[in-house]
This record gives structure tokens, C-alpha cells and sequence, in this order.
């Protein structure tokens, strides 16, 4: 869930942000790994 957006993600989706607020939730029935990579950027 992203500000007032909801994004459904499925095996191998991706998802870029950029300053949203979101929240994370998984509705299924089965485990699932979420892999995060951070990157800092400065605006030009």
C-alpha cells in the first residue's frame, strides 16, 4: 500500500518508491521473502 494506491505484486514483481509513505502486507496463505535494496540519492 502506497499513500492512497494499493499494488498487488506477484512472484518476481517489483515495485521502485520514491518518497511515498507505504506499508507492507501479505493476505496470502503462504510465507513470502521480500528483498529490499536502499539507495541514497541527492537531488541535482
Amino acid at each position: 500500500m502506497m499513500d492512497e494506491d494499493e499494488v498487488l505484486l506477484r512472484a518476481g514483481g517489483t515495485v521502485v518508491q520514491q518518497v511515498t509513505h507505504h506499508a507492507w502486507s501479505n493476505r496470502g496463505t503462504e510465507p513470502c521473502l521480500i528483498a529490499f535494496i536502499l539507495v541514497d540519492a541527492v537531488k541535482p
